[in-house]
């Protein structure tokens, strides 16, 4: 567990602050991290749909080598034949459907970002809580052993 922590963290961790737990919380946790690779995921797909609005390009070359035999007094022949060919398409009218898809991908990384960043409150809150009652545990504990003395 020690091992986990920073190096510049170690030394003082028995004064840890509320931002350093906080910030350790937020880098460890798998909920935060899933909910970050979500929202990314989400962003990209976004991105994807997108580029529907844009026209699509597609080239293609082939080569082709041909070669006789020689035979009744024919030499070889050799012939190379390249086809180049490109097209290009456009989608103009789809009666709302691209729209359709690019506002259903926006919505999901809105949703996203919205989760992420109550992902990110609840590790704050949770956190922020057990510090605090780790705080009020070590003030109690201290106050006991000096009624004691």
């Amino acid at each position: 567990m020690l091992s986990d922590l920073p190096p510049e963290l170690v030394a003082r961790r028995a004064a840890l602050t509320l931002e350093d737990v906080v910030g350790l919380a937020l880098e460890g946790n798998p909920d935060v991290r899933g909910a970050w690779a979500t929202a990314r995921s989400r962003a990209a797909a976004y991105g994807a749909a997108r580029g529907a609005w844009f026209p699509t390009i597609t080239g293609e070359a082939s080569a082709t080598r041909l070669q006789t035999s020689a035979t009744q007094g024919r030499s070889a022949v050799q012939q190379t034949v390249y086809e180049p060919s490109a097209s290009f398409t456009w989608l103009l009218l789809d009666a709302g459907g691209r729209g359709g898809s690019i506002a259903a991908a926006r919505e999901g990384l809105i949703a996203a970002n919205w989760t992420h960043n109550a992902t990110l409150q609840s590790v704050v809150a949770r956190t922020a809580g057990a510090y605090f009652e780790y705080a009020a545990a070590k003030a109690l504990l201290s106050a006991h052993q000096l009624s004691l003395r």
